[in-house]
């Protein structure tokens, strides 16, 4: 399977934010956010998601960089500090 070139994640996220996703970046990682859209828009966004990932290619070696790139772009998931 072709391989997520770094350059393209800029261009990546841009499209799967299209979709109405939100990607957010977690820890060193990160999670697409379909998961977060009513149904049925979750199901529908689906197959568009299939076609961006295979557009982009494999991108497991690249977790850390897309984490970073939605960091940047201010899509991130900070833990609550605790009162304890």
């Amino acid at each position: 399977m072709k391989q997520m070139n770094p350059d393209d994640i800029p261009a990546f996220i841009d499209e799967v934010m299209a979709t109405g996703c939100r990607p957010i970046a977690v820890a060193n990682g990160w999670i697409v956010g379909d998961a977060d859209l009513p149904e049925p828009a979750c199901s529908n966004v689906q197959p568009v998601l299939r076609q961006i990932r295979m557009k982009y290619g494999e991108r497991d070696h690249l977790v850390e960089e897309i984490a970073a790139h939605l960091r940047s772009i201010g899509q991130s998931y900070s833990m609550p500090s605790s009162t304890h």
